[in-house]
């Protein structure tokens, strides 16, 4: 069996890649990798602007802006799936030690921010223990 920090930090690692700092990078990161390749594409001729510098642009920014919008819809559903996956391993982890959802909040509010994904799994915690 686990003990409370390594439960804490494997729960956490497996959130850490939802924080929004992280997903706002790669959300800005898909943003410019759009435009980039909007942009050669209009450059190389692969899409065609009837010559109106407006059409480009319109062409340049919906691309950024549906890469972006799908990239935030399928973080949102990855992100379900994990934290799911992560509240059933810790009722399981609650239930087979006997330890209770308070003790094991404090726990993380201490460790919180020395582990990855700290402030997500304790925000977790304080949701399953909210009735």
């Amino acid at each position: 069996m686990q003990t409370v920090g390594e439960l804490l930090v494997y729960c956490g690692r497996r959130l850490a890649p939802f924080e929004r700092l992280r997903v706002g990078k790669v959300g800005c990161g898909a943003a410019l990798g759009a435009i980039a390749v909007t942009g050669a594409m209009l450059a190389f001729g692969l899409w065609d602007t009837a010559g109106s510098w407006k059409a480009g642009f319109r062409f340049v920014v919906l691309s950024a802006l549906a890469t972006v919008i799908l990239l935030f819809v399928l973080y949102a559903m990855a992100e379900t799936v994990v934290e799911r996956s992560v509240r059933r391993g810790l009722r399981s982890y609650l239930r087979e030690s006997g330890m209770d959802l308070e003790t094991l909040t404090r726990a993380a509010e201490i460790r919180s921010g020395s582990i990855a994904g700290g402030h997500r799994l304790l925000a977790l915690l304080k949701e399953i223990g909210s009735p």
